[in-house]
Order: C-alpha cells, then structure tokens, then sequence
C-alpha cells in the first residue's frame, strides 16, 4: 500500500469514483483511505492473478460497520472537524446580571465554541469588527444603544431569547423615565434637569425629543450610574436608566413615570 500524508486526502479524494466516495460521510477521511486503499491492493492482486481491470473488482467495494463504528469510537470525524473549521468564538456579557443567564442559554441551546468574556456594552462592537465565525451574546439595550451610535452597522439579531423573572418589577430589565414619587412629568414645569446613564445616551436622546416636541425643555447631564444617588442630593429633577427590581429607586424616592425600552437577551452576528 502507497504511504500518504494527511494533508494529500482531499487530492486524493477526488480522484475517487463518485458512488464510492459517498460512504466518506461515515467517518474520516484518514480511516476511509485507510480501507480503501487495502481494498484497492487486494483488487490490484486479483486483477493481476485473474486478469480484467481493477475497478471490476472494486465494484463491491464497501466499508463495514465495525469500521465505521472504530472511526467513531477514536473520535476521528471530530478531531479532523476541528482540524479543518475554525472553531466558532462565543463573545458573552461578564456583567453579573447577565453573565448567568447567559451561560444557561448557551448550556440549553448547546452552543460550542471558545468563550470569551467582557463587559456587556462592548460585546456589539467586538462582534461588528470580527469575523464570521463569532458570535455575540448580550443585553438587548446595549445592543440597541450600539446600533442607535453606530447606523452602518452590520449587525443583526439571530435570536431574541425572552428575559423571564419574577423578581424583576416588569419581568425583566427596563430603561425608565423615573421622577420624584408622587408627582408625574405633567406636573414639572420649567426646564427639567434630566441624568442619564451614559450607557443609554443614543436611546435617551431619541426619546426626550419626543417630549421636547410636546413642548418639554430638558437639561441633560451624563453619568456612569450613581443616579439615584444624584436625585438625591437634589441636582437632578428626573432620571434615565435601568429599572429591575425597583427597590432601590423606591429607597430613593423615586416612581417610573414611563417605560422606555424593554430588554431582551440577544444573540447577535455579522451581517452575511
């Protein structure tokens, strides 16, 4: 039997007679050529030793059950698998709100691949620049805030996973308009000091200058959380951000005066 190198199948594979090379699928092409070639020198010697042409006597050529079973046993289809794809990368939120559920659904939806972890807000970007074998997995506002910043974005939604807690005030995390308890927006006049999350600035401007066309004037201050905190000390007349549970708005002396965006889990690729 000729010796060959691993990497000569895929020549050698196409110089296979078609009905033959159809029972490839069954395992890996280092075991297929490993019989096919044994089979191929005993059809040379009887050719040799009978006369007539060697593909007569490889017309019965097929591949045994316990061949195919070996293959699978040795793990050979997947180690070639991996040899000749690349293995998909799984770019997930760290954030502890998200990170849990998010390992769930790649547990439920059997999802393999490398995972890697960061910050919940950079995970569009990071997937909007890679390749096609990455996918991303992340809060649907962040997502939404990226796309609002970024209109030539290639991104988009594989799959919405619903966001289902009964701990959270609205079963899942919502971007609110919040204000003083026991009054409503109708109620402020003047120019209203609004604090914004600066992680929904994109989805808070869209959404102000709907009430600024009603005829509200707004003044806006940007900060990296601590909004509740600020209402507090009396510098802010209204807050955007992220509401879930509520309790520590209501600590605050805070009440939702609207719902502006209601978060998801997405799964998110490169356009292809």
């Amino acid at each position: 039997m000729n010796e060959f190198n691993f990497s000569d199948i895929d020549s050698m594979y196409n110089k296979v007679p078609a009905e033959i090379s159809t029972k490839q699928k069954n395992m890996c092409n280092r075991c297929y050529y490993r019989i096919y070639n044994l089979q191929l020198d005993a059809a040379k010697e009887e050719a040799k030793r009978k006369g007539g042409s060697i593909k007569d006597y490889m017309q019965g050529f097929y591949i045994k059950e316990e061949a195919i079973r070996e293959c699978k046993r040795k793990k050979c289809i997947l180690e070639e698998k991996a040899r000749k794809e690349p293995s998909q990368i799984i770019v997930i939120a760290k954030n502890s709100c998200l990170r849990e559920r998010i390992l769930q659904i790649i547990k439920d939806k059997k999802l393999n691949g490398k995972i890697i972890e960061v910050r919940g807000e950079d995970v569009p970007q990071i997937i909007d620049k890679g390749n096609n074998n990455t996918i991303g997995i992340t809060g649907e506002d962040l997502f939404k805030e990226y796309v609002l910043e970024n209109y030539s974005s290639k991104l988009e939604v594989v799959e919405r996973v619903p966001w289902q807690d009964d701990k959270a005030v609205y079963g899942k995390p919502i971007i609110c308009l919040l204000g003083k308890k026991g009054k409503t927006i109708e109620q402020m006049k003047g120019k209203l000091k609004v604090g914004i999350n600066k992680k929904y600035r994109k989805i808070a401007k869209r959404y102000l200058n709907t009430l600024e066309l009603k005829g509200y004037n707004f003044e806006k201050s940007y900060f990296l959380g601590s909004t509740e905190e600020i209402f507090q000390l009396g510098l802010i007349d209204l807050i955007i951000d992220i509401v879930y549970s509520g309790s520590s708005a209501k600590k605050a002396g805070l009440e939702i005066f609207d719902k502006i965006f209601e978060s998801d889990i997405v799964i998110i690729r490169r356009q292809r």
